[in-house]
């Protein structure tokens, strides 16, 4: 089987063995296995797996669906690459997660494949398809603990993600019809109307966490499990970034200087939306999400200025590493969030402790950091005498100190929270003992990658396949050359910073503190009044509602729809797995369509 069909198709297989009760002790196993194709695909794009086999460009089935087609573009290969790395780290360290039943493994492993999937989607029809597997099945990791909060955590989470898949297909419809086509290849260099592309960017906007948009964000990294939370962060989170560059004509952007600037500015406003309000949190887990709010701030931002290039399939590549140092940076600040709150000793705490402050430091573009090397290449790159529209520096400057200063808050808050040392009840055994050493090995692997990625790119054969054939010295040059105005840069943020969290230190003595998901409670406010008609609208909701109630349905329904008994629906010992199950049947069916159209010989 072609590898890029091997790539979702196995992980979805695999959710079959589930069948089998005993299997959802081995949810690591089940993902390390649902990884294999991936990894083999990755070696063989980098051409080491020839002459067995050969590197792939695309897959095409015009028999099934609208024209079923897989394909190797520009950020397929760093894509794959943190996304292999995530999953794997993930897999490891899935012990933490205590289950009675197969809802953790089978949503981990619907997750899987719907974001390996969106690596090589090459039409409309299967990254819609891909995106909403790993969208719904999401809900499954969130609502996971049963809590109130997590309830509460997984019901925005739904009711946004599905609002943002109506927003994205009605927006892929639009550019279907007018373009008459599905092939994104076509899409990325053909403009098309507005609406289409305004409906794909919001919609997309909904998976970003863009302000306003945001509040399933800091609820649902909360309630996840930690390795749950980070797939969230880390790899689910970056399909915003990869539709709006696939999705939308990135080669040949007819936007005005205006609507560029305003794309600037609403990333510039994200970036420090996300550290005001991370600051007025207490759990560390909020304050990280928060934190991937002003992140993804920098890359709507990289993303306007990249389209204003002359050549934005070369100039994407600042945008596209900066995606995989933030996937694999944020993935590492939950892991290492796990092993503080899971610690046994004393010592495995202050190792952790120590990789967490490095991890923020990095994140937050500390001098001599590969954050730092990025956010100067993005600032440097964005002063291009072609790009009309983009930040000023001093914002970009205030943003990096802020993020410092967002970190700073995350350590402190870490070291307050009384979590006690984890007592095991009973000696360990052998095989516990050998998880955990692979577990802690594979994060401190990461953190050394993290630390010294950049010195990747000396290597002529990974920059290669980075860039997608392009010569990306012509971009990464300048930046590495430039080294002593790179710490020119970083020092100002990091100095601002630090004064700032010392004059917060002295001058507060108690927090102040915000409910997670911020303006959520402005939304349930305008909910409730428009349901108890203290609004104008809900004088239409109660005259509507009699209406509908001298109709044919039953009054019990209209009554469930007034007042829904969500808390029931989550907690049914049937249904809980319910969009789980629905969604491996569409899979399978998925399968069996495939087979009777696969090309015999």
């Amino acid at each position: 089987m072609n590898l890029m069909m091997a790539l979702w198709l196995w992980p979805l297989l695999l959710t079959i063995s589930l069948l089998i009760p005993a299997t959802k002790k081995y949810t690591g196993t089940l993902i390390t296995l649902g990884l294999i194709p991936a990894v083999l695909l990755w070696f063989a794009q980098l051409g080491l797996l020839a002459p067995v086999i050969s590197p792939l460009d695309a897959l095409y089935l015009p028999s099934f669906l609208l024209g079923f087609h897989l394909v190797w573009h520009e950020l397929s290969f760093i894509w794959l690459s943190f996304s292999i790395i995530i999953w794997a780290l993930v897999a490891w360290h899935s012990h933490w997660v205590t289950t009675d039943d197969i809802s953790y493994p089978l949503f981990m492993k619907l997750s899987l494949a719907g974001s390996l999937g969106l690596v090589v989607a090459g039409d409309a029809l299967s990254f819609y398809l891909f995106f909403s597997l790993m969208s719904l099945a999401a809900w499954g990791l969130v609502v996971h603990e049963r809590t109130v909060h997590a309830e509460r955590a997984a019901n925005w989470y739904i009711m946004l993600a599905i609002l943002g898949e109506i927003l994205l297909f009605s927006g892929l419809l639009l550019r279907a019809a007018e373009l008459g086509t599905t092939d994104l290849m076509v899409w990325i260099d053909t403009p098309s109307g507005a609406w289409g592309m305004v409906l794909i960017a919001m919609g997309m906007a909904v998976k970003l966490g863009v302000p306003l948009l945001h509040v399933w964000l800091p609820l649902a990294y909360t309630a996840a499990p930690i390795p749950a939370s980070a797939i969230l962060s880390g790899v689910m989170i970056k399909a915003g970034i990869l539709g709006l560059w696939i999705l939308l004509p990135s080669l040949a952007m007819p936007l005005s200087e205006t609507v560029f600037m305003a794309l600037a500015w609403l990333g510039g406003i994200a970036m420090l939306y996300g550290v005001v309000m991370g600051l007025t949190q207490t759990d560390p887990k909020t304050v990280l999400s928060y934190s991937s709010i002003s992140q993804m701030g920098w890359l709507i931002w990289g993303l306007s200025w990249v389209w204003q290039t002359p050549d934005p399939r070369i100039w994407v590549l600042w945008v596209a590493l900066f995606v995989w140092h933030h996937a694999l940076v944020k993935s590492a600040l939950f892991i290492g969030l796990g092993w503080y709150k899971f610690a046994t000793t004393m010592a495995l705490r202050y190792v952790a402790s120590a990789g967490l402050v490095l991890l923020a430091l990095v994140l937050a573009g500390a001098p001599l950091t590969a954050g730092a090397w990025l956010k100067y290449g993005m600032k440097l790159s964005s002063e291009m005498d072609a790009v009309v529209a983009t930040l000023p520096l001093w914002w970009l400057s205030i943003a990096s100190g802020a993020t410092l200063l967002l970190m700073t808050h995350f350590i402190r808050r870490l070291l307050k929270q009384p979590w006690p040392l984890v007592i095991p009840k009973a000696a360990p055994s052998w095989s516990r003992i050998w998880n955990d050493a692979g577990a802690f090995s594979a994060w401190a692997l990461v953190l050394g990658l993290i630390l010294f990625w950049p010195l990747l790119l000396l290597a002529g054969w990974f920059t290669q396949a980075v860039s997608g054939g392009a010569n990306a010295w012509q971009i990464l040059a300048p930046v590495s050359l430039a080294y002593g105005q790179m710490l020119q840069q970083a020092l100002p943020p990091l100095v601002l910073a630090l004064m700032i969290a010392l004059a917060w230190r002295i001058r507060i003595n108690r927090q102040f503190e915000l409910p997670a998901g911020d303006v959520l409670v402005v939304y349930e406010w305008l909910g409730e009044q428009w349901r108890t008609g203290h609004v104008g609208l809900g004088q239409l909701w109660r005259a509507t509602s009699q209406r509908l109630s001298r109709l044919t349905p039953p009054q019990a329904a209209l009554n469930w729809f007034k007042h829904p008994n969500v808390h029931g629906l989550i907690h049914a010992s049937k249904t809980i797995h319910w969009l789980g199950y629905l969604l491996t049947w569409i899979g399978l069916l998925v399968i069996v369509l495939l087979i009777m159209v696969w090309p015999i010989g």
